[in-house]
This record gives structure tokens, C-alpha cells and sequence, in this order.
């Protein structure tokens, strides 16, 4: 699995509004995410990462404890999520999320 830096998410491409995030890809190093990102299947992300508005996460996604999630998130299938994480409105959650 690969790790991603921060300069290397920064020059991701942005097509229809939203950053093309690579799935099977280890977030972890970044902390800071913004808004409109949309990213692969077995997307890792570390402890206190922050995602803005309209992020989308495909299955099998899993996040450290404590990370933030602005509105309208969306999350497919088998996603799974640390302690205290905390979640805006009108976020969505697919099946066997946990």
C-alpha cells in the first residue's frame, strides 16, 4: 500500500469539482483534507484528520479515533470508524459501517 505525503494529495487531479483520491492508499501523514474529496476503495487515514463538505469514501475506508467530518460526507459499505469521531449533518452511512 502506498503511503501519500501532503505534497503528493495537493497535486491529485480535480475532475467534476471533486480531488480523484487513489484507493488502496495510506492517508495517514495527512491531516488536513478540505472539501470535495472523493477517494478509492481501502482509503486508510490516520488519528484527527479533518474532512470539510462532500467527501466521499468507497468501501472498506477506515479512520483513526477522533477525526472530523463535515456535511453531507457520504460513506460506502464497510467502513469503519475510531472512537470519538465526530460526524456534521447529513452525513450517510451505507451498509455494516461500524
Amino acid at each position: 500500500m502506498k503511503k501519500m505525503t501532503q505534497e503528493e494529495f495537493d497535486n491529485l487531479p480535480i475532475i467534476d469539482d471533486y480531488r480523484q483520491c487513489p484507493g488502496n492508499t495510506d492517508y495517514s501523514a495527512i491531516n488536513e483534507f478540505g472539501s470535495w474529496c472523493r477517494f478509492g476503495k481501502q482509503s486508510i487515514f490516520g488519528s484527527e484528520s479533518i474532512f470539510d463538505e462532500h467527501c466521499l469514501f468507497f468501501e472498506q475506508s477506515s479512520f483513526g479515533k477522533k477525526c472530523v467530518f463535515g456535511k453531507w460526507s457520504m460513506f460506502n459499505e464497510e467502513c469503519s470508524f475510531g472512537r470519538a469521531c465526530i460526524f456534521d449533518a447529513q452525513c450517510c452511512f451505507y451498509e455494516a459501517c461500524c
